[in-house]
């Protein structure tokens, strides 16, 4: 599970993140939306130890693992190199192309010999997706997940979490795209002026009923 309390954050003395807290239990997904620049990708890179919170507690249990909207990727190596330094890192040979292994199921295969600064930006998303889950993380941050994915790819992914999800993994992941939303989140919430609060239950939203939810909250148009 995440938990995170009263986390506070500035930068150059404008606040970021205010007292914000949340807990996601394992097996759930929780989605964050919000507008740009109003802190969500701070926040993960707070939970994942990227940047250091001004105050504020964030307790996860086991392993983390970070897919960032831009993918950080050694652009110079090959797709199989850059994937055999996240295997390293988790004390693992690979990869190893099996039919069932991340790399094959996000269709890395065709281009394990092509360098990373070469990928379309939907290849390299893949890349840095397939690299965070080399082995099965306690808990999965992903900013903007489906950004520059094709429907193809979007579908694989959404099956992915929802397999993670099944199977204990938390989830937390930030979008503003209710298709994916209201199939995965168990729960929407809107960061907005440094404070999350929560907006919805997917599940007991239609699809346009979210869309105009997250419309609402965001642009405060009730």
């Amino acid at each position: 599970m995440l938990l995170i309390e009263n986390v506070k954050k500035s930068f150059g003395g404008t606040a970021v993140l205010s007292d914000l807290s949340l807990s996601v239990q394992s097996g759930q997904a929780v989605c964050i939306a919000g507008k740009n620049a109003s802190g969500k990708t701070t926040l993960l890179k707070i939970i994942y130890g990227l940047i250091k919170a001004d105050s504020g507690i964030v307790k996860a249990d086991g392993q983390i693992s970070f897919v960032p909207q831009q993918p950080a990727l050694m652009d110079e190596l090959s797709v199989q190199d850059n994937l055999k330094l996240w295997y390293a890192a988790q004390n693992l040979s690979g990869p190893k192309w099996q039919p069932d292994s991340i790399e094959t199921k996000l269709g890395l295969l065709p281009y394990k010999k092509k360098k990373a600064k070469t990928l379309s930006g939907g290849m390299q998303k893949r890349l840095s997706i397939a690299a965070a889950l080399v082995s099965v993380p306690d808990a999965l941050l992903l900013d903007e997940p489906f950004a520059a994915l094709d429907a193809a790819a979007c579908h694989q992914l959404e099956e992915l979490l929802i397999n993670l999800k099944n199977s204990g993994t938390t989830v937390l992941f930030t979008s503003h795209e209710p298709e994916y939303i209201h199939r995965l989140a168990d729960s929407l919430y809107i960061l907005n002026d440094g404070k999350l609060s929560f907006a919805a239950n997917p599940k007991e939203l239609t699809r346009e009923q979210l869309s105009k939810c997250i419309l609402d909250n965001l642009y405060q148009t009730i």
